[in-house]
């Protein structure tokens, strides 16, 4: 594997566990994160970082 690709493929990793730990601060409840704008566009960011990666 090229070593650029499996720097892709650890970014990703790191972000999908940054967007668990951000969905576990609102217990999975999607009221509370509708209610929070920063955690909100937090993953926006972060699903932007994977699209960018892949």
């Amino acid at each position: 594997m090229q070593p650029e690709v499996l720097k892709y493929l650890l970014d990703i990793e790191s972000i999908i566990g940054e967007i668990e730990s951000l969905k576990q601060r609102v217990e999975d409840n999607y009221v509370q994160f509708s209610r929070d704008i920063l955690l909100q566009r937090a993953v926006e960011r972060d699903l932007e970082i994977i699209g960018e990666a892949v």
